[in-house]
């Protein structure tokens, strides 16, 4: 039983950042590290705006327990390429 309640739901992050990521914003990478429960994102959004929007809504949300973001850059079509670091808190991760 223990060892069950300590197994991770890496499917509960897909969720979680399902339903936390604005229509503007899309993801084109993914590493998880289960040890750290931190999870890296490519990304990319239509402007500034839906960046730093979608920073807030990461940083706000009481499942992150660290939000980072970084490597800013623009494509040539104007859209803002940065990068995600999540640490989520070990609940999201162990709970069905």
């Amino acid at each position: 039983k223990q060892i069950l309640q300590k197994h991770g739901y890496v499917s509960n992050a897909f969720v979680f950042i399902q339903k936390n990521t604005l229509p503007d914003v899309r993801y084109s990478k993914f590493e998880f590290d289960a040890d750290s429960k931190k999870i890296s994102l490519g990304a990319e959004a239509k402007g500034y705006a839906a960046m730093a929007q979608q920073r807030q809504i990461l940083i706000d949300n009481p499942a992150i327990s660290s939000a980072a973001i970084g490597d800013f850059n623009l494509d040539k079509t104007g859209k803002v390429l940065f990068s995600v670091d999540l640490i989520f808190n070990p609940s999201l991760l162990t709970s069905q």
